[in-house]
């Protein structure tokens, strides 16, 4: 059993509406505890009267259902708010915070409705609305690795999204199926990842929300792009709107390809797995290197991984990193910094002398700092005593 603990994808901002919702849904099943130890009758009332489904149905219950559980089992409350904890924040950074509001309660009234339609039992509970999340979170970060708590081997190991989302749509189609007894509501599940996954495959279609290199939408695109590509390739012409189409067709592949080397560094950068992420950054230099601006991550990636680079004397590859940060970043903060750094690989490790006194003297005559003007000179000077 895999209990999910996080994942491994940063987000833009903080999380409002995911701890907002988890916050309401504790407070009114800790209220409906108490309610039911002063008056079990009128709690009762409540269950009966704000659920879904059953032979009475209410159209409020669709919305007053996501807000309560079973009272006799805990684990219900916990397992929901954990899931939506682990997969809220992210789907919410990527749809907005009102945009997630209405996936979250537009979510549960479709698998609340999906639920009434077919299943005459009443049902309560978050479970739908957090599928629709889910099934967000699967068309969005498909390649996204979750952290999980594994039960067998008492350890915590790192899943795909597509892995650990698919496995449980999987359970809950079969449980439904089989019709497993386990008072599930199993069909609002369903509904629930049907409307998320669909949902977003839609605003990722209509360009809503931009395309990136690893959701999913873009994955069967890519997928399908290669499959006409292969079969135009079979019988394309040498010149003519066949082969033209061909041509375009690879500079895309290749444009898809190299934006798909940078996510992954910038992922692995993200992660806190620099050797990972070095590794796979020399291999972009090897293929991209010539083409003017794609071996150059956004800037936190670049100085992080220069900086590592730095740390293990791989002084060849950090000098590369480096100068790609002064080409891109001439204005930034720390940019003499850098080009003293820079200067120092130069000169000291790697024998390009004209190169570092270029950077160095540059340091002298723009910095304002001080201690940075005394390095600068010890540099300089420690060249030239070599050169005498």
């Amino acid at each position: 059993m895999l209990i999910p603990l996080g994942t491994d994808r940063p987000t833009r901002r903080p999380s409002v509406v995911t701890p907002a919702i988890i916050v309401l849904t504790v407070a009114v099943h800790l209220a409906m505890l108490a309610l039911l130890r002063v008056n079990p009758e009128r709690a009762a009332w409540v269950y009966d009267t704000f659920n879904v489904g059953g032979h009475d149905f209410r159209w409020w219950g669709l919305v007053t259902s996501l807000l309560l559980h079973s009272p006799d089992s805990l684990l219900h409350l916990i397992g929901n708010m954990l899931f939506l904890w682990v997969f809220g924040p992210s789907v919410e950074d990527r749809f907005g915070r009102i945009g997630f509001l209405g996936l979250y309660l537009l979510g549960g009234i479709a698998s609340g409705g999906l639920h009434a339609a077919f299943d005459p039992s009443p049902a309560i509970g978050a479970s739908g609305a957090i599928a629709a999340v889910e099934g967000a979170f699967l068309v969005l970060f498909p390649k996204t690795r979750i952290k999980c708590f594994w039960i067998f081997t008492v350890s915590v190991v790192l899943v795909p999204a597509w892995w650990f989302i698919g496995l449980a749509m999987a359970w809950d189609l079969l449980s439904h199926a089989f019709r497993t007894n386990d008072n599930i509501a199993r069909l609002a599940h369903l509904g629930g990842y049907g409307f998320g996954f669909v949902l977003s495959m839609i605003l990722l279609w209509v360009k809503v929300f931009p395309r990136e290199t690893y959701d999913l939408f873009t994955i069967f695109r890519q997928a399908q792009r290669r499959r006409a590509f292969r079969a135009a390739g079979a019988i394309a012409p040498a010149s003519g709107p066949v082969a033209a189409r061909a041509r375009k067709q690879m500079r895309d592949d290749r444009a898809d390809a190299l934006a798909s080397a940078r996510a992954e560094i910038s992922t692995a950068v993200s992660a806190g797995d620099m050797d990972d992420a070095t590794t796979k950054y020399r291999a972009l230099t090897r293929s991209y290197g010539d083409q003017p601006g794609a071996a150059t991550l956004a800037r936190d990636f670049q100085y992080k991984l220069a900086a590592h680079m730095v740390g293990r004397d791989d002084h060849r590859d950090a000098a590369e990193a480096l100068e790609r940060f002064v080409e891109a970043y001439p204005l930034d903060r720390e940019i003499e910094q850098i080009r003293l750094l820079l200067g120092r690989l130069q000169g000291r490790y790697l024998g390009q002398r004209e190169r570092a006194l270029e950077l160095l003297t540059g340091v002298l005559d723009r910095t304002h700092s001080d201690e940075l003007r005394e390095l600068a000179r010890e540099e300089i000077d420690h060249l030239n005593g070599e050169t005498a």
